[in-house]
């Protein structure tokens, strides 16, 4: 069953740390101008955001993990400022649903929200790209030997794990 579906916009928010800067900004020494407020007054259920969670790859994905949730205080801190406010002021304008998408990661070079092909045709990068797609192999035979190691549970249930344990 599908349910609490809007038809509006959808944006793809993308880029480097201009991009993924949270609302809530990054304290103590990089703030967003009055972000308090503006978390306090998120609650605006025709905003739809999803966060796509970062995940390294040799090659381009079909498929991301994240979900879609509705503008709170509680979702709002953590998304994009740039994201949110191009979507807020999108709303207001409009006065229809938007979807904002964000896949952001700091520090990455624009290179690698490039794709190959294009980079190949700028003539950039040709011996980068040949390593890459040649190192394909080598990453699945890491990823099964990574898939057979114990994992460790970092957020265990609370009360689980008495600090003097940690």
């Amino acid at each position: 069953m599908v349910k609490n579906v809007l038809v509006g916009e959808v944006w793809f928010c993308s880029g480097q740390s201009n991009m993924e800067m949270p609302v809530a900004g990054w304290p103590p020494s990089d703030t967003i101008m009055h972000s308090k407020e503006t978390i306090a007054s998120a609650s605006i259920p025709e905003i739809r955001l999803f966060n796509v969670q970062k995940l390294i790859s040799g090659q381009p994905l079909d498929e991301c993990t994240g979900k879609w949730e509705v503008s709170t205080p509680e979702t709002v801190a953590q998304f994009s400022a740039t994201g949110y406010f191009f979507g807020k002021k999108l709303y207001s304008e409009l006065h229809i649903p938007i979807g904002l998408i964000e896949s952001a990661w700091g520090g990455t070079p624009s290179e690698s929200w490039t794709s190959s092909g294009s980079l190949e045709k700028a003539g950039e990068f040709i011996s980068e790209i040949k390593s890459i797609k040649e190192s394909g192999p080598l990453q699945a035979q890491y990823q099964k030997w990574l898939n057979t190691l114990k994992q460790l549970d970092l957020n265990p249930a609370e009360g689980s794990m008495e600090k003097s344990e940690l």
